[in-house]
């Protein structure tokens, strides 16, 4: 207590003697001026702390927003611009013999350039592109024609005032390839180091393509951009492949502040922009899947691209997409929702739009007739409500003894949590993939962890595009021997969700019961509560009791499943009972995401030809 009384006594002293000192200065101290430097009393053990620093910190390295923008591509307004950080204007095209054909529109480019340059914003010319290999191998693999492509392109950097070049060799391909990309990207470094302009790349997103490119490469560039698109596959351009990309990259030993993460503007198969599914339907801004004009196109909606942009802030330095001329510029721009993102902007997930298909388990029907029949039975489903996607639950793991029996090979150390000896999943998923179906791969949990559950699932199957979440099958959490279940908590359902968004921000979850009460208390925000309530007396019955559900958890979405053995005394006398039955609960639940057929009666409704 003395030591302390003597620290305090000292720096009032101090702090009287230091403000006659200020008092009888002229003027005030710099703020940015060092304090003076004062000498301790040898029997003092604390020290003064020094103030505060006033210095201006270094300010955050800015996250880049990176447009390619078409010479032949419709025009780009100024207000999209001003959102940018670089553009990429697209293409310089090599020629074997090092010459170079240059954009034909040159009044267009130079009216980027002051555009953007009034708005701070860089211009790179972008060289090559998809098909130009052997050009870029021809005169690379000469000292004398990389030079005369050097000095032509230099010139055009110049005579335009860009702000650097873009290389876009799509591939080197090893060995005397990759020695000559090389070669080249450090003689335009020199050049470019000379009027301290910007060098960058666009390189594959992963694997035999990407290899060409050597890690020399990385000192040499101010940034690559990873095209994250254009993948084999049902979906060309996933969240998963954007993880997947990443991780290569800094397994590579590339800095993360020389990563930049592509993004598509267009649709695959055909190409199609962005702008022109919105055209169609402005609904199609909340997906990734739509039927443009007979073809099933799949691209990066809304929420997706708000993902991919949160996956870049973490684990890179920006975004870059092809091409900013395929956006739409109205609410549902894709550059708009990646600029807000990166400015910090909250946003929530869309409701789901409302969909109908069937649930399925391994011990639901007679047998298994196929995957083909269940897709089939989907699509049947979803054709019986105007505009609603195929949505299916698709039971990945059966409650089995004092755990769960997944349906699918792996490996787990909880002694509760079993594996089949094949996959009885992928041909299913890979086929509701291609006809752009929405799948939900629940679990029915017995006393194994849920969340531990969800991470091996997802392991093996966030990769396709058809999933949009898990579920959860309520009556079997912590039950093995009766279909009751526990009550859900609400730190349960945050935890069961946020661990199924560790694969992907735009995944939900479902929770499966038929009494409210098992449901967390206020937990709502990405949830789906779904009733599987059965043995009505009527189909009026039946609707009052899904319309009491759905007012319970409102404004949160519910889901129900219908089409019970035990209720076929009744519905077995409708005309077409998914479709009547759909039709009422549809009219009377205004927050209804979805209707599933049970598996158990499917043959009813749909038979197996």
């Amino acid at each position: 207590m003395k030591r302390q009384n003597f620290f305090i006594k000292s720096i009032f002293g101090i702090s009287l003697l230091l403000a006659l000192i200020f008092a009888c200065s002229p003027t005030p101290p710099t703020p940015t001026l060092a304090p003076p430097t004062l000498t301790p009393n040898p029997t003092m053990t604390p020290t003064i702390p020094p103030p505060p620093s006033t210095a201006t910190p270094e300010p955050a390295p800015q996250f880049r927003i990176i447009g390619y923008i078409t010479d032949w591509g419709v025009q780009v307004a100024p207000e999209q611009i001003a959102k940018l950080t670089h553009i990429n204007y697209s293409f310089a095209l090599p020629k074997p013999d090092g010459t170079i054909d240059f954009p034909a529109n040159t009044w267009k480019l130079q009216q980027y350039v002051q555009m953007a340059h009034e708005r701070g914003v860089q211009v790179l010319i972008s060289v090559g592109g998809w098909g130009l290999d052997k050009q870029f191998e021809a005169f690379a693999a000469s000292p004398e024609l990389r030079a005369k492509f050097v000095k032509s392109l230099m010139q055009y950097v110049d005579e335009n005032n860009l702000d650097g070049v873009d290389m876009d060799w799509e591939y080197p391909t090893g060995g005397a390839s990759s020695e000559n990309f090389l070669a080249l990207m450090k003689e335009l470094r020199a050049e470019l180091d000379a009027r301290k302009k910007l060098l960058t790349a666009a390189v594959a997103a992963y694997g035999e393509n990407a290899e060409g490119i050597p890690d020399e490469t990385f000192a040499l560039v101010d940034f690559l951009n990873l095209m994250a698109y254009a993948d084999a596959g049902a979906h060309h351009s996933t969240y998963a492949l954007a993880k997947q990309s990443l991780d290569y990259w800094h397994a590579r030993g590339l800095p993360q502040n020389k990563i930049v993460l592509g993004v598509p503007f267009y649709a695959q198969p055909g190409d199609a922009p962005y702008r022109k599914l919105i055209q169609a339907d402005a609904n199609a801004a909340q997906t990734d899947f739509f039927n443009y004009h007979g073809t099933l196109a799949a691209y990066n909606g809304l929420p997706t691209m708000r993902a991919k942009t949160k996956l870049a802030l973490e684990r890179a330095s920006g975004i870059m997409f092809w091409t900013l001329n395929d956006d739409s510029t109205d609410a549902t721009s894709l550059l708009n929702a990646i600029y807000e993102t990166a400015q910090g902007k909250k946003s929530e997930l869309p409701p789901l739009p409302f969909g109908a298909g069937f649930r399925f388990s391994t011990y639901g029907p007679p047998y298994d007739p196929g995957v083909k029949y269940w897709a089939d039975f989907a699509k049947n489903m979803s054709e019986r409500f105007d505009g609603a996607p195929p949505q299916i639950i698709w039971i990945v793991g059966n409650v089995s003894g004092t755990g769960t029996q997944l349906t699918f090979f792996g490996k787990s150390d909880d002694p509760t949590i079993h594996f089949s000896m094949k996959d009885r999943n992928e041909e299913a998923l890979t086929l509701f993939d291609q006809m752009g179906a929405q799948v939900w791969l629940q679990v029915e949990p017995g006393n194994a962890p849920v969340d531990e559950l969800i991470r091996i699932v997802l392991e093996k199957y966030a990769q396709h595009p058809s999933v949009i979440g898990v579920g959860v099958d309520v009556e079997w959490f912590k039950s093995t021997d009766k279909p009751e279940g526990e009550r859900v908590s609400d730190a349960d359902a945050r935890l069961w969700r946020d661990t199924a968004r560790e694969f992907n921000p735009t995944y939900r979850l479902f929770l499966k019961h038929w009494e409210k009460e098992k449901m967390p208390p206020t937990e709502r925000e990405g949830i789906v509560f779904v009733d599987d309530s059965q043995g009505f007396e009527s189909m009026d019955a039946m609707v009052n009791e899904f319309e009491t559900w759905g007012k319970t958890f409102a404004p949160a979405q519910v889901g129900f499943q219908f089409g019970y053995p035990a209720d076929q005394k009744w519905w077995g006398e409708l005309q077409d009972a998914p479709k009547e039955i759909g039709e009422k609960i549809r009219a009377r639940v205004p927050n209804l995401a979805s209707l599933y057929w049970v598996d158990f009666s499917a043959f009813d409704v749909f038979k197996n030809n």
